[in-house]
C-alpha cells in the first residue's frame, strides 16, 4: 500500500507487520537518496517527507522509545551528508568551468587581434576587455523654489510706503519676480504711477 492508503487503513496490525511497514520506509528513504545524482533532482526528488519517516519511526516497537529520535536524527543527517556532497561536487564542477571559460576568453582576446575590424565586431560582446562607452548623463533640471512669503513683512512695508491696500498685489510681484520686498513695492509704486 502506498503511505497514504496505510494511513487510512485502520485494522488491526501485528507487531511484525508494523515493523516491516517502518522498515519498508526507512529503506525506501535511503533508496531514493541514494538516486539524487543532479541538481534538478534535489528540487524534483520524491523523497519521503521527514513526518512520514518519524511517523514510520515511531510506529516501529523494534526502535526503543529512548532511541526514536535519535534514529531519525540519524536518517537526517545521513541525507543532509549525501546533498552536502553532492552541492559540493556541483560546486567543484561550476568552478573549473568558469577557469575553462576564462583561459577560452584570454585566447579569444588574443585571437580577436588577428581579426578584420568587422569580425571583431560582431565578437565585441564577448570580449573581457571591452567597456561599453559611458551612458550620456541627463541634466536634472533646476527646480524652482518658491520663497516663503511674509505676509506681515509686506504689509509692514506697505504701510510704511502708504499703499496698504496694495498687499496682494505686492505679494502677487513678489512671487512672480522672485525679488525682495522693497523691490516688488518699488515696481508696483511705478506700475500704479505709469497708470496714472
Amino acid at each position: 500500500m502506498c503511505i497514504d492508503c496505510d494511513i487510512k487503513d485502520v485494522r488491526p496490525r501485528t507487531e511484525e507487520e508494523v515493523t516491516n511497514r517502518a522498515i519498508q520506509v526507512r529503506h525506501r528513504f535511503a533508496e531514493i537518496d541514494a538516486q539524487i545524482k543532479i541538481s534538478t533532482d534535489l528540487f524534483n526528488a520524491k523523497t519521503v517527507q521527514i513526518h512520514e519517516l518519524r511517523k514510520a519511526i515511531d510506529s516501529d516497537p523494534s526502535i526503543p522509545a529512548s532511541d526514536k529520535y535519535f534514529v531519525l536524527a540519524k536518517a537526517l543527517d545521513s541525507r543532509y551528508e549525501k546533498l552536502n556532497d553532492l552541492v559540493n561536487n556541483r560546486r567543484q564542477e561550476i568552478f573549473e568551468a568558469e577557469n575553462e571559460q576564462r583561459a577560452i576568453q584570454t585566447y579569444y582576446n588574443e585571437l580577436g587581434k588577428k581579426l578584420r575590424a568587422e569580425e571583431r565586431e560582431k565578437l565585441r560582446l564577448k570580449d573581457a576587455t571591452y567597456v561599453p562607452k559611458e551612458p550620456v548623463k541627463v541634466v536634472k533640471p533646476k527646480t524652482i523654489t518658491t520663497k516663503k512669503i511674509d505676509v506681515n513683512e509686506i504689509r509692514t512695508a506697505c504701510v510704511r510706503e502708504g499703499i496698504p491696500q496694495l498687499v496682494p498685489v505686492v505679494a502677487t510681484v513678489l512671487t512672480g519676480r522672485k525679488c525682495t520686498v522693497a523691490e516688488a513695492i518699488e515696481i508696483v509704486k511705478n506700475t500704479m504711477g505709469a497708470k496714472k
